[in-house]
Formats: structure tokens, sequence, C-alpha cells
């Protein structure tokens, strides 16, 4: 999916998406690479703590617990914050 069709899909801007991207990035969530077909394309994959973060979301809709560390940093909760929807939405599909 590219980022303007995840952008269609949760009613944002494509350049919200695109910052939510660089921050998980940042996050260490997710990496980007060129798609091989295409170079103007990018494939964003999950990162091993991205992988954990989704167990953590998925852990937290059947036990109603965030999975949001209390020593994380205040940028740290807001990442995890905007990308709890659209994990929950993958996991969900």
């Amino acid at each position: 999916m590219s980022p303007r069709e995840l952008a269609i899909l949760e009613q944002v801007q494509p350049p919200t998406v695109t910052r939510l991207i660089a921050s998980l990035e940042r996050a260490d969530l997710v990496t980007r690479r060129v798609h091989p077909k295409d170079r103007r394309q990018l494939i964003i994959e999950l990162t091993p703590s991205g992988t954990k973060l989704i167990a953590a979301a998925t852990a937290c809709t059947t036990t109603g617990s965030p999975p949001i560390s209390p020593h994380s940093t205040d940028d740290e909760r807001d990442v995890i914050a905007g990308a709890i929807p659209i994990i929950n939405k993958i996991v969900s599909e």
C-alpha cells in the first residue's frame, strides 16, 4: 500500500503519513528500502522492535493495558500513540 493509499484509508493527508513513517523509522520501528522493480517506491518493513510493538498492541486490545512503558520519553509516547490506530488496523486485517 502506498502512503497515499494509507492516507486515504486513515482519512488523513499524505504528508501526515509521511511524517508518521519518518517518526516510526526514527524510533526504530520500521525500515525503508527501495522497491526492487520501481526505484520510485519504497517498501516499509517492521523491525524487530516494531514487531514487538505490534505484539504489545495486540495484547493491549485483549487486556486493555497500553503498550507504553512508563520509562518512555514524551517523543516516544507520541510516536506510539500515533501509530497505535494504524497498527490495530493492520493487526485486525
